[in-house]
């Protein structure tokens, strides 16, 4: 097993073998190795929206983490205070640490003032 990560700010639909897989914004989703990496690289059409530019809620934005020591856990929201997921430039609220990492990483790297906490951003630490 490994898992299918949305680095998007924004939820992750798509309709996979006959199901629809639903990944949250900053979360993830347990596949077989094989199935990850079909899902991944199957195509999604572009969605526009009223003004004829890209919308970036159908940006498709996953990655696959193939650590197998990661197999199996469980992620911890429920435990998460609000103001550690609150973005401090902008007030957003995400829904997971990772949600909050994504959306700095989107909107907000170019506004960061301390360089070893933008490059850990950059590089997904």
């Amino acid at each position: 097993m490994v898992r299918v990560y949305n680095d998007n700010i924004y939820e992750h639909r798509e309709k996979f073998r006959g199901d629809i897989i639903i990944i949250p914004a900053g979360g993830f989703v347990e596949m077989d190795r094989e199935d990850a990496v079909l899902f991944k690289s199957q195509f999604t059409p572009v969605i526009r929206n009223k003004g004829g530019k890209d919308d970036p809620r159908g940006f498709k934005k996953l990655r696959i983490d193939f650590d197998p020591s990661k197999a199996g856990a469980v992620l911890d929201v429920a435990g998460q205070d609000e103001q550690e997921r609150t973005c401090q430039a902008c007030g957003f609220v995400a829904k997971t640490k990772a949600g909050l990492a994504a959306h700095m990483r989107a909107n907000h790297l170019g506004q960061m003032v301390d360089n070893d906490a933008r490059e850990a951003l950059e590089n997904g630490i």
